[in-house]
């Protein structure tokens, strides 16, 4: 009952935290918090809150940590514009914990003065941003889910660093209609990122996410809205379609990509030790982003029966049986008959 009561409260919370959001137009730091950081989610349009079934799920909706199968690590590298890149690291397990680590290396910046304003024979600086998160989730009853991310944000600007904690909260529920699930999720709620002398609030989203199932016909359907705390509602849908049990195609739209149609593709390859994925999204003039992942499976591979499953039969020896020739009973020699004569009876007159 306490569960129940906490997720409740948990519920309560995120749909109160969006009607401010609204009030709260402007910029904020830290936006790298909002890109995609695995291929599957992202050629899917970024749509994987009401899915989360996998180890992205800490990303995502820390809710989906709950139904986590397999014990899963992730290694992802993004090609970003402009000669900005990005590398992640994730880990699942079956346990429901998680963890990740996301840097995006926004290159260098030549240093400049008011009085040299081209920068000229001056060296160049570096921006960083990073995000170490721990995440867990918990399955309350037969159908709801929920979880919680923690994570540690910090943003490097030459020699200015601006930190921050933030949470993630979540949830999962399993409709009736057994290919239907439904979820939410409140990402970056903490403390305000401080700065020399300004203080600057985390971008604070709610993302409501729905995700259709169809496994007779090898189909995948997401469709996730966004609310955020300085930009307008955020639409982003996708489709996963798999073909032969290897292949899985991806296409979608990011409702985020102003810079060109939105359009988003990728493909899978699944083996029993891994998927090998990848996706690509143009954006215009820009130029494209190109994000390749390993994502690996450990103890048991998805289609190896668990031991408790598995019989072992002692081996079969081949015997080799001689006939036997039956024992005849001798019978002893019967012993010899007398033989008796019979004369003719006289008679006497």
């Amino acid at each position: 009952m306490k569960k129940i009561n906490f997720f409740a409260i948990i519920l309560c919370f995120v749909i109160t935290n969006s009607y401010c959001l609204a009030d709260n137009i402007g910029t904020t730091p830290f936006n790298f918090l909002r890109l995609d950081t695995a291929p599957r989610p992202a050629a899917m349009g970024g749509a994987f809150v009401g899915l989360a079934d996998d180890v992205n799920a800490i990303n995502y909706n820390p809710a989906g940590l709950s139904g986590i199968t397999n014990n899963e690590v992730l290694f992802m590298h993004t090609a970003w514009l402009q000669g900005i890149r990005q590398e992640y690291f994730a880990f699942a397990t079956k346990k429901g914990f998680g963890g990740s680590l996301n840097i995006v290396d926004w290159g260098t910046i030549r240093r400049t003065t008011l009085s040299n304003k081209e920068g000229y024979g001056m060296d160049d600086y570096l921006i960083q941003d990073m995000a170490v998160t721990a995440g867990w989730g918990e399955e309350v009853k037969e159908n709801i889910s929920y979880g919680i991310n923690l994570k540690y944000i910090s943003e490097n600007i030459d020699f200015v660093k601006a930190e921050s904690i933030g949470i993630d909260i979540g949830g999962i529920y399993q409709t009736p209609y057994e290919p239907l699930r439904l979820g939410a999720v409140l990402q970056n709620l903490g403390t305000r990122a401080k700065y020399k002398t300004t203080q600057e609030n985390l971008p604070l989203d709610l993302k409501l996410g729905t995700s259709l199932t169809l496994p007779e016909r090898n189909l995948i359907l997401a469709l996730d809205s966004t609310f955020a705390r300085d930009t307008d509602l955020i639409i982003n849908f996708g489709a996963e379609y798999l073909c032969f049990d290897i292949l899985a195609l991806r296409v979608g739209y990011n409702g985020r990509n102003q810079s060109d149609s939105g359009a988003t593709f990728g493909l899978g390859i699944n083996s029993k030790l891994g998927v090998f994925d990848c996706s690509f999204a143009p954006y215009g003039d820009l130029g494209s982003t190109y994000k390749i992942s390993l994502k690996l499976f450990f103890h048991p591979a998805p289609g190896t029966p668990q031991p408790s499953n598995i019989v072992i039969e002692p081996p079969i020896q081949e015997i080799t049986v001689e006939p036997v020739e039956p024992e005849i009973p001798i019978q002893e020699p019967l012993p010899p008959q007398e033989i008796f004569e019979v004369s003719p009876s006289t008679t006497t007159p």
